[in-house]
């Protein structure tokens, strides 16, 4: 990983010869992830458009999780005297500008119509 020598064991991420990351469950992203889709789900649209801003969203959050947890793993290597403050403040750098952007895109996309349903 980005010439990091990387050993994964079960929910622990760790780069050789430090201290490990453990996934926890409240911090694997899960919760925004279905949050990000309850929005797209619940806020009215086309169904075909909804489906492939849904998908879209949650490949493009479910990757920003896995450099977010990289991050991490390197970060405490590197500086493990900031781990708390890293910690708390990850969710939002990597996830809440990506989940507000698309919520607000999603709100603009669904009310335009579609040009030939109108034409």
């Amino acid at each position: 990983m980005l010439g990091w020598d990387v050993e994964i064991s079960g929910r622990i991420l760790t780069c050789v010869g430090q201290k490990g990351v453990e996934i926890q469950n409240g911090c694997n992203g899960l919760n925004l992830l279905g949050l990000y889709g309850g929005f797209i789900v619940a806020y009215p649209g086309p169904w075909k458009k909804r489906i492939m801003f849904l998908m879209v969203g949650l490949f493009i959050l479910y990757s920003a999780n896995v450099i977010r947890i990289a991050f991490f793993a390197v970060f405490n290597a590197s500086l493990p005297q900031y781990w708390d403050a890293a910690h708390d403040y990850s969710s939002y750098v990597f996830f809440y500008p990506i989940v507000l952007l698309f919520w607000y895109l999603w709100t603009v996309i669904s009310d335009q119509r579609d040009i030939l349903v109108s034409g």
